[in-house]
C-alpha cells in the first residue's frame, strides 16, 4: 500500500491497521519513500 504523509495524518488508524495485518505501507514525503513494516521483536 502506498500513502502520502498527508494520508498518514488523516488516515493513521487505517494505515496502522494495514501494518498490523502484515501489509507493507510505503509513506511518501516530498517524493521520498519510507517503508513501514511490522517487526515481531519488542524493544524496551
Amino acid at each position: 500500500m502506498e500513502a502520502t504523509a498527508k494520508d498518514l495524518r488523516f488516515y493513521s488508524k487505517e494505515l496502522l491497521s494495514a501494518v498490523n495485518r502484515g501489509e507493507e505501507v510505503i509513506i511518501t514525503y516530498r517524493g521520498n519513500s519510507h517503508l513501514l513494516r511490522r517487526t515481531d521483536t519488542y524493544c524496551k
